[in-house]
């Protein structure tokens, strides 16, 4: 009568047991479905939540572009990533760990090129110049030095936009 009683008792309390006899062997647990939704989806919300805040430049923003010079080993590297609340975030890098330096300010773009103002910097003017379907962003007046056969060292150092990235398409002013 004791058994009866617990298998009673368990399936009352959403529970099932394989009639194995004693308190507790045999018996498992029942996870419904929708027990295992009210955790999981919160749960995966929140992971979600976290990964997209990591790739955001200021709360809100949004990630729109990435140059980037692949640097580290064999040339100082340089990344700068654009927001689409037209700041913009230039982070110089060698192979060194720890050696990364960062700069914030705000960008202007506009006729193939941008305009890179920040607090403590010059002025810097990016221009657009494309190479065997390469994009490239050099120095105003260095367009045409990309284009060249033998300067193949100065495309190697010069930024190059990821088009992987470009999740939202960036406007012209």
């Amino acid at each position: 009568m004791p058994l009866e009683i617990e298998r009673k008792f368990l399936v009352a309390n959403d529970s099932w047991c394989d009639g194995s006899p004693g308190i507790g062997r045999g018996c498992v647990l029942k996870r419904s479905a929708g027990k295992m939704k009210r955790i999981f989806i919160p749960a995966f919300s929140i992971l979600i939540a976290g990964c997209a805040a990591l790739s955001t430049g200021r709360k809100g923003s949004i990630m729109v572009m990435e140059f980037d010079n692949h640097g580290g080993f064999s040339h100082a590297g340089r990344k700068i990533e654009f927001f689409d609340d037209k700041r913009f975030r230039d982070t110089r890098y060698t192979d060194v760990r720890g050696d990364d330096q960062t700069e914030d300010g705000t960008y202007e773009m506009g006729d193939g090129r941008i305009t890179l103002e920040g607090r403590g910097r010059d002025r810097e003017v990016l221009c657009r110049a494309r190479f065997e379907g390469e994009v490239y962003w050099v120095h105003s007046g260095e367009e045409k030095k990309v284009a060249k056969p033998g300067e193949s060292h100065f495309r190697q150092i010069s930024l190059r936009q990821n088009s992987v990235l470009s999740a939202k398409p960036l406007q012209s002013n």
